[in-house]
């Protein structure tokens, strides 16, 4: 590619040399009766000639690896973006803070729990101050709780379902770990070498639009996700704190994710869509009706997920 434009180049440069040094000794023949300037003259336009073929030759080569390197950048960053595309989000419908501050709440009742195993002195297992704020929001979401379970049994049958919901968030966060690990071992070295010979040859203001719409993006996230996967295998490897690896998830999603709510007085409903991957998309659209020169043609986007919760259920 460098080798072709660099080719380009100099044929430019020969021709438009050679060019002015024809109008030049063309001057000085018409003004001058001397041999000497008209072979000048006639060497000058045969390096003019040989100029102007290979600048015919060398602009169809150019053309054709530049098209293939932008092609190849296209797909690659398709490919990364579409990772993304498959990537499962962690739905929570209560107060982050509280979810975590539970499951913090859980390894410390299990720490204390082996504690009392092996020791005389006993620790008390009855702090559940989170578990409670979220048996408090779970009724509070529903206020017509109180014609399906009896008064007595409320709290009860809260706690069941408030402990069934934060066991599927622990479970599916383990899916979701090892998908940021995965998407942490992707490397952009590849799109490094396109971006040096893109940039050789684009010039400055339109390497700059794709860098900032397609490749600075992808690379922000992925070292990001980078930093984090690392406490997500700690944990997988039963050394990592639980609690600080889903924070880690949900701090991922608010970079990722964009989600609606949508509240009425008999239900809620929550619309989940994948916002890097889309704006990814939209722009690769663009970069790629840019390259061929023809109108941009914008894909359906769709929510990834969408659920609603009825209070009077």
């Amino acid at each position: 590619m460098k080798a072709n434009c660099k080719a380009l180049k100099l044929s430019i440069l020969v021709s438009s040399i050679s060019l002015i040094l024809v109008i030049i000794f063309s001057i000085l023949v018409l003004n001058n009766e001397c041999k000497l300037f008209e072979i000048l003259l006639n060497i000058v336009i045969g390096i003019l000639g040989s100029g102007c073929v290979t600048l015919l030759i060398t602009i169809p080569s150019y053309n054709v690896s530049k098209r293939q390197l932008l092609e190849k950048y296209w797909h690659e960053i398709k490919r990364l973006t579409g990772i993304f595309s498959d990537l499962k989000f962690l739905f929570n419908e209560y107060d982050e803070e509280i979810i975590i501050s539970y499951i913090n709440e859980l390894k410390n009742k299990k720490w204390k729990e082996e504690y009392n195993k092996i020791s005389e002195e006993k620790i008390s297992l009855e702090d559940e101050k989170y578990k409670e704020l979220l048996i408090n929001e779970f009724i509070n979401n529903r206020p017509n709780l109180n014609d399906k379970v009896s008064k007595e049994r409320l709290n009860e049958y809260a706690s069941e379902c408030i402990d069934k919901y934060v066991n599927k968030i622990r479970e599916k966060s383990k899916e979701i770990y090892k998908q940021y690990i995965n998407i942490s071992k992707e490397s952009t070295i590849e799109l490094n070498f396109m971006l040096g010979d893109m940039q050789f040859f684009l010039g400055k203001k339109p390497f700059i639009k794709i860098y900032n719409n397609t490749y600075k993006p992808l690379l922000d996230i992925l070292n990001t996700i980078k930093e984090e996967s690392y406490h997500f295998q700690l944990f997988l490897n039963g050394e990592g704190n639980e609690a600080d690896a889903i924070e880690k998830i949900f701090m991922l999603q608010k970079k990722l994710f964009e989600v609606e709510i949508n509240e009425t007085k008999d239900d809620k409903t929550y619309t989940i869509n994948n916002k890097f991957s889309n704006k990814m998309l939209i722009n690769l659209e663009t970069f790629r009706a840019d390259m061929y020169g023809i109108k941009p043609e914008y894909p359906n986007l769709h929510p990834i997920q969408c659920r609603t919760y009825f209070k009077n259920r």
